[in-house]
């Protein structure tokens, strides 16, 4: 027993305990013992605890010496490895079956070779194969006698299907098998009669591995969808001894186990040929009245004494084959088609099914002599270039063959090579694009054509092969005046007498073929060289991004785009008299401009080049952008500008209302002999229109606000030009000061800023769109072609862009001017929130994200002013709790931090300059340093009496200065302070920069210290990272070239100006 024992390690514990329980109470007979190479089959019967019977089949694996694998079936409930199969093997082991012999155990080399390539063949001699025989009894049933339609094929359709059977223990002539005991069901159970011959059962069990899906509900087995695997099993079956028998004749099959091949039969008759499927045996031709598998592997029929024959395909049938078969189609060919039938489809069927033609009535006759055929195809043109396909092939009447296929036996080769001897050059499939399709079609075809080739065409190709090239093409524009700044082109074009719309022309200069089709079947290509100059021109004035239009818009300030346009020998071009006349003076030389003696000051070298900078665009009639840092004397240099440029009528400076007192004092100062006119309020209080205050002025100054109410009036008015101070005011295109900007009547328009860009490129498109419209094309343009590439990455775009303003925006910093002024440091102090005003502000933070998460699902547009009111309140939390909840007791942990900042900073004798957005925080600032004793001076949009205010801290009366950001951001000379505080982040990094502005510029002899207090863990860090982004954004654009130490101002010579407009 103890190879018995081992067992319990190949089945439940639970199994082995029970199934020992019934091998002790000897409830379970070995009815059978079988030795094989690599295991040993066991069949054996055990009682169940119920004392049912049940019957078991056991195999039992060893390998060196011990039991390593058990598998066994029952016919009980549990089926798989029970507590009975496990009372058998005990009894096996029991009765001395194997003794424990090692002997008898294999080893794992033979039990892994025969696990990957099955059981060895056992030497026939050597094994009792005596027994009972088996039989394969097969039922063949015609379609026309079965009762219900094939599910696959929809319609009724001859059967095949078997049994395996057993002679009768007591046969009759009508009944000479048995089959209950012997089905492929009780050979899958191991539960077949007793005394079958083992050879026999071992070849049904084969047979059953191959197949498992094999059986039958009644006990037949179809011969369907059966595989080449269950052929070999069956042709192993017969090899084994077992009989095939017809049930119905008792006469044994017929089998052809080789040698059948299922082809096409072409029957010649007296009316055409007749094409049907057939199978080939090695000795005759038959027709099969059934088939079985998908595909074919094999099939059925009854020769002429009624035997039913069996035959399995060498390879399995064609797809083509098992059509015409399963459908019993005969196809009839008539006399008339047999040309047809020989060119186009006899190669095909030999190719794959092969032909043969049982009674040999047919014979294909001779093909036709081949012919070289060059096939050209053609893809429409409309909106891309044409594009032709030619494909070589040899002609057999209708069949046509590839260069490179020698597969066909119905071809001569001899023939076909001496085509090409003949030919001259050599045939190669190739597809031609655009103007080489003309040439193909007038040039290679005719030649061809020569050499004996078919050419054969599709339509569209033979479309192209009708067109023409023009011979004659005449383009003629006028410009004419559109308004103030632009001025229209409207082109005529004319090929050969007929008039062509200017969009057609554009979308061929757009084209990458360069091809102008018309529709009368003549074609233009556009490709001279005055045309792609053109075509630059047009994409220069946006023309060609909208095809649609007849007509292109130019700037007039673009004077070299006209003079490339008129270079153009291929474009007759007329100016308007309003244009030639303003060309002619835009081309006139500039004589040097010096500086007037009328200014009273002294320009330093960087002022004077600013000077001659502005000076040069205004004599040209032309505006710019001075964007010099703050602090570096932008008033003076356009005071210098209009001392030296002659004018007749008077200059308009449009500035905040606090700086333009600054105007006035700053043109007395410098430039007394202009008389200056300041508009203070509106012409319903002053008494005096815009026009009647500006009577006798070289200068009048006002407001943006006061321009915006009385745009009209300022309108009415013709100006000498037009300066808007501090111009970021007007960046929205959108706002009435923008519009009341655009419809003033001035010949030139300078924007001073020292933030042209505050939030976006953008900014920038709306400062040139009033200094020179036109320069960056409409606002869609600018955002399509510059603004969205470079926020992109597109560093290309960004140069292209620094390019072309470059002749009209001058900007120097502080620190490329060697000013001499003193260093400048900056920091940024974290604010740690106290516990209670974290508390607070998180609990706020938490309420208002959620129901701005809300807003944004809902209504993303609509609820802007909700987003943003949200964010106001989160700002303010993170700077002063009582600013949202004024009876909050939480501690200002932001005005704690400054109080303690400030406090050492007057304690050194400093004086420092405090700036905030919130002028009720301001307030809030301003009580608690009184209650310090800290006297300070209070700035903000409300103040009346500004210069009393500046002059008591520039007097040294208060060490501190409040200052709201807005109210104190421009226009302000605050050098007395060395100290600057920003007690909030602003989104706009521009702003600040201004404010600390204040400090840092000419004047400051101290150095200059910035601290930025910044709530740490709040909203204000997420202000901060998105003002380096807008830096970054700025320092793009702004950042000055090494060699000139500058941004821009290029000078307006020939060879700049036309880079600026060559659409780089």
């Amino acid at each position: 027993m103890a190879l018995g024992n081992e067992i319990r390690h190949l089945v439940d514990p639970g199994v082995y305990t029970r199934g020992r329980d019934l091998f002790e109470r000897g409830q379970a007979t070995v009815t059978d013992a079988r030795r094989y190479q690599t295991h040993v089959n066991i069949t054996s019967t055990c009682v169940g605890s119920r004392g049912d019977e049940y019957r078991q089949n056991n195999n039992l694996y060893f390998i060196d010496g011990r039991l390593d694998m058990f598998t066994s079936y029952c016919t009980c409930p549990y089926g798989w490895q029970c507590k009975h199969a496990v009372a058998a093997v005990l009894t096996y082991f029991d009765q001395d079956g194997m003794g424990g012999k090692a002997s008898a155990l294999v080893s794992q080399w033979r039990v892994e070779l025969t696990r990957l390539f099955g059981e060895p063949q056992p030497d026939p001699g050597s094994l009792n194969d005596d027994g009972l025989d088996l039989t394969f009894v097969f039922t063949y049933t015609p379609a026309e006698e079965q009762q219900t339609r094939s599910f696959y094929y929809g319609y009724a359709r001859d059967w095949l299907k078997f049994r395996p059977a057993r002679p009768a223990k007591r046969p009759t002539q009508a009944k000479p098998w048995s089959f209950n005991d012997v089905t492929l069901k009780r050979f899958e159970n191991c539960t077949e009669a007793k005394g079958l011959r083992p050879s026999h059962v071992n070849a049904v069990r084969k047979l059953l591995e191959e197949s498992f899906y094999f059986n039958g509900n009644d006990g037949f087995s179809f011969l369907r969808n059966v595989g080449a695997d269950v052929l070999d099993a069956l042709r192993a079956c017969h090899a084994a001894g077992i009989a095939f028998v017809e049930e119905a004749t008792q006469l044994p099959l017929v089998t052809h186990f080789s040698g059948a091949r299922a082809t096409i039969s072409v029957v010649e008759n007296g009316d055409g040929l007749q094409v049907s499927s057939t199978v080939v045996l090695p000795d005759a031709v038959v027709v099969p009245t059934m088939t079985f598998g998908l595909p074919s592997v094999g099939c059925a029929w009854r020769d002429a004494q009624g035997v039913l024959n069996l035959a399995f395909f060498d390879e399995p049938a064609t797809a083509e084959w098992d059509n015409l078969q399963h459908r019993n189609l005969v196809i009839e060919i008539p006399e008339e088609d047999r040309e047809e039938f020989e060119d186009q489809y006899l190669d095909h069927i030999t190719a794959g099914t092969g032909w043969v033609s049982p009674d040999s009535s047919f014979t294909p006759g001779e093909p036709a002599p081949p012919v070289l055929r060059a096939t050209i195809t053609a893809e429409s043109w409309a909106s891309r270039p044409p594009v032709a396909r030619v494909s070589f092939a040899f002609a057999y009447g209708r069949r046509l063959f590839s260069l490179s296929d020698d597969h066909s036996a119905r071809r001569n080769h001899d023939a076909e090579a001496q085509l090409l001897e003949n030919l001259g050059f050599e045939p190669v499939d190739r597809e031609y694009h655009g103007v080489d399709v003309f040439a193909l079609l007038s040039v290679e075809v005719p030649r061809w054509q020569a050499a004996g080739v078919e050419v054969v065409f599709d339509e569209l190709a033979r479309e192209l092969s009708e067109m023409r090239e023009a011979t004659e093409v005449q383009v003629a524009l006028e410009a004419g005046s559109k308004d103030r700044d632009w001025f229209s082109l409207q082109a005529t074009v004319c090929v050969e007498g007929v008039d062509v719309a200017m969009s057609a022309l554009i979308e061929a200069l757009n084209r990458p073929d360069k091809l102008l089709f018309l529709d009368n079947g003549i074609y233009v290509v556009v490709d001279d060289p005055d045309y792609q100059a053109f075509a630059d021109l047009l994409e220069e004035a946006r023309a060609l991004t909208d095809p649609r239009r007849a007509t292109a818009g130019v700037p007039g300030g673009r004077t070299t785009w006209w003079d490339e346009l008129e270079s153009l020998d291929a474009i007759d071009f007329t100016p308007d008299e309003w244009l030639a006349k303003a060309l002619s003076a835009a081309r006139a030389p500039q004589d040097p401009v010096s500086v007037p003696d009328s200014l009273n000051a002294t320009l330093r070298t960087y002022q004077e080049v600013g000077f001659r900078w502005l000076a040069g665009l205004a004599r040209r009639g032309l505006g710019g952008v001075l964007a010099d840092d703050m602090g570096l004397g932008k008033t003076l240099q356009v005071l210098t500008m209009i001392l030296a440029v002659p004018v007749q009528k008077p200059w308009l400076v449009v500035a905040p209302t606090s700086v333009v007192g600054n105007w006035m004092a700053e043109a007395e100062k410098f430039a007394p002999s202009l008389n200056v006119a300041v508009i203070t309020a509106t012409a319903k209080k002053t008494g005096l229109s815009p026009a009647e205050a500006a009577a006798g002025a070289n200068i009048v100054v006002t407001s943006y606000a006061l321009l915006r109410l009385e745009a009209d009036d300022y309108a009415a008015c013709e100006w000498a030009g037009v300066v808007l101070d501090e111009a970021q005011n007007v960046k929205n295109p959108t706002s009435k000061a923008f519009q009341a900007v655009r419809n003033l009547h001035a010949p030139r328009v300078f924007a001073i800023t020292g933030t042209p860009i505050e939030n976006s490129l953008s900014d920038a498109w709306s400062m040139f769109s009033l200094t020179n419209p036109g320069l960056l094309g409409g606002v869609k343009q600018f955002r399509e072609y510059f603004e969205k590439p470079v926020l992109a990455g597109d560093q290309s775009k960004m140069d292209a862009l620094r390019k072309r303003v470059a002749p009209f925006l001058l900007r120097r910093r502080k620190a490329d001017v060697a000013l001499d002024l003193p260093p400048i440091q900056q920091q940024i102090v974290p604010v740690k929130l106290e516990p209670s005003h974290r508390k607070l502000y998180d609990l706020h933070l938490a309420r208002e994200r959620q129901r701005v998460m809300g807003l944004l699902a809902e209504d993303p547009e609509g609820s802007k002013v909700e987003v943003l009111a949200a964010l106001t309140r989160l700002r303010q939390l993170a700077i002063d709790p009582t600013l949202v909840e004024p009876e909050s007791k939480a501690a200002p942990s932001k005005l704690n931090a400054f109080l303690e900042l400030v406090g050492n900073i007057i304690a050194e004798g400093h004086r420092v300059l405090v700036f905030s957005q919130f002028t009720s925080y301001l307030r809030k600032v301003q009580q608690v340093l009184a209650e310090q004793q800290i006297s300070a001076s209070y700035l903000d949009g409300t103040t009346r009496d500004r210069a009393t205010v500046i002059k008591d801290f520039t007097d040294g009366h208060d060490p501190v200065f409040l200052i709201s950001l807005k109210a104190g951001g421009v226009g302000l000379n605050l050098t007395a302070a060395d100290y600057v505080i920003l007690l909030d982040p602003w989104w706009n990094p521009a702003a600040e920069q201004q404010a600390i502005d204040r400090a840092h510029r000419i004047g400051q002899t101290l150095p200059v210290t910035v601290f930025r207090l910044v709530s740490s863990d709040t909203i204000e860090d997420k202000v901060v990272a998105l003002q380096e982004s807008k830096r970054e954004l700025m320092g793009a654009f702004l950042d000055p070239d090494a060699a000139t130490g500058q941004t821009g101002g290029v000078e307006l010579d020939e060879e700049t100006l036309k880079h600026l407009f060559s659409g780089d």
